[in-house]
């Protein structure tokens, strides 16, 4: 999985010029992935049909332990913050997601999260 996010790291700076790159990872418990994808697909499904404002990638282990990697790109810090601006200033997207991070909880481990190109932790 490592070398996937290095790739996408090493292809953004072609794109833009202070890019930051945020992995939210999400460790699944064991015999719950089915019920996780479910919800996940839902989810999908809701951010497309109310044009949520970025895109994102998920990527799921194929081996080891189950876990699902969000990752999110912005083109620089300014964009980030407006991107989490427009979720925020959305109710319904705001009551959507709240919803899916209850219904998905007991499927989960503590997640962590990492921004790999930049100073942030």
């Amino acid at each position: 999985m490592r070398q996937i996010i290095l790739t996408i790291t090493a292809s953004i700076p072609l794109v833009a010029q202070d890019p930051l790159i945020y992995i939210y990872r999400e460790p699944v418990k064991p015999g719950r992935l089915a019920k996780l994808v479910e919800i996940e697909e839902a989810a999908a499904r809701f951010c497309a049909r109310v044009s949520c404002p970025n895109p994102y990638l998920a990527i799921s282990s194929l081996t080891g332990p189950n876990e699902v990697w969000w990752i999110n790109g912005f083109d620089s810090p300014e964009s980030m913050q407006k991107v989490w601006h427009e979720y925020a200033a959305s109710a319904e997207i705001t009551r959507e997601l709240n919803d899916v991070a209850e219904r998905k909880a007991d499927s989960l481990f503590p997640p962590s999260s990492s921004w790999p190109n930049s100073a942030r932790t």
